[in-house]
């Protein structure tokens, strides 16, 4: 009878244990603020988000696990949380101590999504919708599912319009915010990549209430082949084009771009006075040669008034190669880069160097210290020295563990940021960045970015 009654005390005390936690299994839920306000399904990608674990037992641990189907990959990352007294856990205050991050970080679920190998089917939620993120809440041994969750992450709000521009030669994409207009305007512009690469930036930004005009420049069908000879009247006749339309404030006007693309923003804010403010990321505040075929060696990038822009030549200096200890070699440019002026005095440079002091309004130049494909914070260093000269309203921004890959959107993973495969090779460009550097980055320097529009743009 003794053993029978032990036995029974056991099988109580058992029970009960399970009962609490299925009790915390049972009302947990997965929730979402942005701004302090409860968002249940949904935020645009770039804001920011925290994600709130809520109804847990008193310090109950848990994975939380989130998915992503993007660039047909299924994306992945997850941690193990223990949950407060008051059994709560927010991603922006409690600390993951295990996973594919760790410590207290409010962007960590989504920046340290790794892919998974080619192949692995995407979730059903998931299917078609790159930005959305699935999300399970799971015991700590990833027995039990507790909740799960989908965020859905909008390339853009309600009423952003796109529209395609082609007249007078142009390539590319206006977008549109809700309303009437005349709405202020952004010209975007991506790199040494061709195409329109920026388009996602552009959704947001109308979503903000800036339009925005993703302009191609060569590498689509009706522009040139490469980064090379570029006239920068092409530019003008965006300009003016911009200026006929009765839902944009041409007065209102401002440039942004990345790498080339940032180098051709300052460029173009120095010869135009309809741009009253330019936003350059990764840029370089020297003129370079074209890019990136055997055609464009010891050519001109841009052309203006059927005059190459003098530039600077990195064809005869070769770049830096690192064995990366994962059987890839990894090409490092910006050293390469710096050598192709240091040795030059500052007389000997002058020709090369962009005129930015002739730009019509503040600047805006944002680069990563750890930038192995240019030296951007460099670059941005000589524009803004000469900038303080004539007493011209500079921000100049250079964040640690960033790479190349700066201007990236917020909130996306950032877990592949270093290096990207060179096309046609077994080597890898080496871009720079740490993960959460890269992450951290991203986040703040998209914040001055707003701050910079709103307060010089005014929507």
């Amino acid at each position: 009878m003794k053993t029978l009654k032990y036995f029974v005390i056991f099988f109580v005390a058992l029970s009960l244990s399970h009962a609490d936690e299925s009790y915390g299994q049972a009302t947990a839920k997965i929730q979402f603020f942005a701004d302090s306000t409860l968002t249940t399904t949904s935020n645009l990608v770039g804001d920011a988000v925290v994600v709130v674990v809520d109804g847990l037992t008193p310090h109950q641990k848990v994975r939380l696990t989130a998915k992503m189907h993007r660039g047909n990959r299924v994306w992945i990352s997850s941690a193990l949380y223990q949950a407060d007294a008051a059994g709560l856990i927010r991603l922006d205050s409690s600390s993951a101590s295990s996973g594919t991050y760790s410590g207290i970080d409010a962007d960590g679920i989504f920046w340290s999504m790794t892919p998974e190998p080619t192949g692995t089917p995407p979730p059903p939620s998931l299917a078609q919708k790159s930005a959305n993120v699935a999300f399970s809440l799971e015991s700590e041994a990833g027995q039990v599912i507790i909740d799960e969750v989908v965020l859905q992450r909008l390339a853009a709000t309600k009423g952003v319009t796109e529209v395609a521009v082609t007249d007078n030669g142009l390539v590319g994409t206006l977008f549109l915010p809700a309303g009437r207009g005349p709405h202020p305007v952004v010209m975007l512009f991506g790199g040494s990549e061709g195409g329109t690469s920026f388009d996602d930036r552009g959704r947001m930004l109308a979503s903000k209430g800036f339009a925005a005009l993703s302009l191609g420049y060569f590498g689509l069908p009706g522009l040139p082949p490469v980064l090379m000879n570029i006239p920068l009247e092409y530019f003008k006749t965006a300009i003016d084009w911009l200026k006929l339309r009765p839902d944009i404030d041409s007065t209102r006007l401002a440039t942004m771009g990345v790498s080339r693309g940032g180098e051709l923003s300052l460029l173009l804010g120095s010869l135009f006075s309809e741009i009253k403010a330019v936003i350059a990321w990764a840029p370089s505040s020297l003129a370079w040669d074209g890019c990136c075929t055997p055609e464009t060696e010891k050519q001109a990038s841009w052309t203006f008034g059927g005059k190459v822009i003098p530039y600077l030549d990195l064809v005869d200096i070769a770049p830096d190669y690192v064995d990366s200890g994962q059987g890839r070699r990894m090409v490092i440019y910006s050293m390469a880069t710096m050598k192709a002026f240091a040795t030059l005095a500052d007389n000997e440079l002058e020709p090369f160097v962009i005129p930015v002091e002739k730009i019509q309004g503040p600047i805006l130049m944002i680069g990563g210290q750890d930038d192995l494909l240019w030296p951007s914070c460099t670059f941005m260093e000589i524009a803004s020295k000469r900038l303080l000269r004539h007493r011209h309203e500079v921000l100049s921004l250079c964040f640690p563990n960033a790479g190349h890959s700066i201007s990236a959107l917020p909130g996306l993973p950032t877990s592949t940021v270093f290096s990207s495969e060179i096309a046609g090779t077994s080597d890898w460009l080496a871009r720079g960045g740490t993960p959460q550097g890269a992450s951290r980055a991203h986040r703040q320097a998209w914040n001055q970015v707003m701050i910079f529009l709103k307060k010089n743009l005014k929507p």
